[in-house]
């Protein structure tokens, strides 16, 4: 009996909550890929596909499923009867535009809460997420003559985040791993020459380093850092680390008590796009994919006082008037106090 891989079983281990929904997934992985158990396909709450192998796929497009009616917690996909029965409006639409999946199903474990607001997630909304995923090393004094065992069971616990090590790459950091030894005793080429053993003192496990090592003092381990968010906070934070971060680069370009709102002039789903009304006018910021960079725009201050504005960059050659596009935050500042200068000449004078 193979609970994991009926519509019965999978419906009861939904019925167990988030936890149960967390630990379907892991039973079926295991099957798929420890056991190698063909498995039966099935739409698990209108928004993750399980396959045959023991993945688990997210759907595509939560606001396509979001209009779907009638749609049943567990599907066999072999249930052609269960699958017509299910009410899909007339303007959706091409229904395999659905199917569009990521392999990442980007569901929080049960006991994970949200990076911003610290709830965490139900049955019911655990669709609603944002994964952020970063590599970070962390200090390990606290866990001096313990094992890295203990410190990957330690990270394991933890609910603000999940945390994973890759053994095979990069596990433990100290200076008393540095080797500047040539790595190649006769080196033929000008790169081999170049290298040395151990440049920045990581090991990892073809090094030796197992669960079995003792964390001595100045060690430093590397984790996979994957942060859950609710949509709505994920947005809310980036909203004020760019606010935050535009103030900055103005503050330090010289510009003095200005104010920030966010836009959706240019792209309607982006929140990280900002009118600063500074007291020399107002200038749009934000973050551009063509070209890559920090974006200033400064078509709304009137032409009759920006008409030269081109000028002052024309060696850059980053300018479409009347913007430019900095590849730096040092070049973002750099801009920002050629136009606060050109715009009030004087202000250098009295600053200084």
């Amino acid at each position: 009996m193979r609970p994991y891989n009926t519509a019965e079983g999978i419906s009861a281990y939904l019925a167990q909550g988030l936890a149960g929904f967390n630990h379907l997934i892991y039973l079926r992985r295991e099957a798929g890929y420890q056991r190698h158990e063909s498995l039966n396909e099935f739409c698990v709450l209108g928004r993750w596909f399980l396959d045959t192998s023991g993945n688990t796929w997210k759907i595509g497009s939560d606001i396509l499923m979001d209009m779907i009616l009638n749609f049943p917690d567990v599907v066999d996909v072999r249930d052609v009867g269960v699958l017509q029965k299910i009410i899909i409006p007339d303007d959706l639409g091409d229904i395999s535009l659905i199917m569009v999946m990521s392999m990442h199903p980007d569901i929080p474990r049960a006991d994970i809460i949200c990076s911003v607001c610290g709830k965490g997630w139900t049955i019911k909304n655990c669709h609603d997420v944002t994964l952020s995923r970063h590599g970070e090393s962390f200090p390990l004094q606290e866990f001096i003559g313990r094992t890295l065992g203990d410190v990957r069971t330690a990270f394991a616990r933890r609910t603000d985040a999940e945390y994973f090590m890759q053994v095979d790459i990069l596990i433990i950091r100290n200076d008393r791993f540095i080797d500047l030894s040539p790595k190649y005793p006769n080196p033929k080429n000008d790169w081999e020459k170049r290298m040395v053993k151990n440049a920045h003192g990581w090991v990892s496990e073809c090094d030796g380093i197992t669960d079995a090592y003792t964390i001595q003092s100045g060690d430093n381990g590397f984790f996979y850092v994957w942060k859950y968010f609710h949509k709505a906070c994920f947005d809310r934070k980036n909203r004020v680390d760019a606010e935050a971060y535009f103030r900055d680069i103005f503050e330090e370009a010289g510009f003095k008590d200005s104010r920030f709102a966010p836009t959706e002039l240019f792209y309607p789903y982006s929140a990280l796009w900002f009118n600063a009304y500074t007291t020399l006018g107002t200038i749009l910021v934000g973050w551009s994919n063509n070209p890559v960079g920090l974006y200033i725009d400064w078509s709304s201050i009137p032409a009759s006082i920006r008409n030269h504005f081109l000028n002052l960059f024309k060696s850059e050659g980053v300018t479409e008037d009347p913007c430019i596009s900095a590849r730096t935050r040092e070049k973002a500042i750099e801009y920002l106090k050629t136009i606060r200068i050109a715009l009030k000449p004087d202000t250098e004078n009295i600053e200084h």
